[in-house]
């Protein structure tokens, strides 16, 4: 299980898209072979991402992945992860990978509709794959 996101700028300080670009790779591994590739840049100089087909206006952008090299249900799971999101303000999709996962693509207003989110999912994804409760991922 693996989750990144990101701000688009410090939305706070009114600094939306105000970097010069922003570069992320997330490789997951399932035994000595990928099974999820994804490689993203963001250049608000070149081109805006915050339009229809980008971030349309959210300020959060996340990544989700959960992978396993053993036999699971990944439509059920792909369908427990999406009904979790359900009642969030936030705009997400699920997909299952070529194999032996899935990923969600998550967009959110502000940083406490992405801490709920992940937190779901996160909780959501251990329950089923692992058996396990959910922890509090947030450190204070």
């Amino acid at each position: 299980i693996i989750s990144e996101s990101l701000a688009v700028g410090r939305l706070a300080r009114g600094e939306r898209w105000r970097f010069s670009s922003i570069e992320s790779g997330i490789r997951v591994m399932a035994g000595s072979a990928p099974c999820f590739i994804d490689r993203m840049r963001l250049a608000p100089d070149l081109l805006r991402a915050d339009g229809l087909g980008g971030t349309e206006g959210f300020g959060y952008i996340a990544t989700f992945v959960v992978a396993a090299r053993r036999v699971v249900d990944w439509e059920a799971l792909s369908d427990a992860l999406h009904s979790a999101l359900l009642s969030l303000p936030t705009l997400s999709g699920v997909s299952r990978l070529t194999r032996d996962g899935l990923v969600v693509r998550l967009l959110a207003e502000n940083a406490d509709d992405l801490h709920r989110a992940i937190h779901r999912l996160w909780s959501v994804a251990r329950g089923e794959l692992l058996g396990l409760c959910p922890i509090d991922l947030r450190k204070f």
